[in-house]
């Protein structure tokens, strides 16, 4: 999208083991749904669809699809959706 506005991020660029990793995730049938949906979006960024779309196309809201990008890039090599702590 050549109009789109908005705060520019960082490109999301995957290693072919990240992108198996993230794959699998998604595939997965015992997974969390949340971490499920952490892998699909990092997966469609990657792939350079803009994060409206990914949003709208995922049924997420624009918000928590920039979260999850800003989390992603902020951790550099570990790409990996981070777990939550156990109570």
């Amino acid at each position: 999208m050549t109009n789109a506005t908005g705060r520019p991020i960082a490109p999301l660029i995957l290693s072919s083991d990240e992108r198996a990793y993230l794959e699998r995730q998604v595939r997965r049938h015992r997974a969390a749904r949340s971490s499920s949906e952490r892998c699909r979006v990092i997966l469609r960024c990657a792939d350079g669809i803009p994060s409206k779309i990914v949003a709208s196309e995922l049924g997420l809201h624009e918000h928590t699809v920039g979260k999850v990008l800003v989390q992603t890039v902020e951790a550099g090599q570990d790409r990996r959706p981070r777990r939550r702590k156990s109570p």
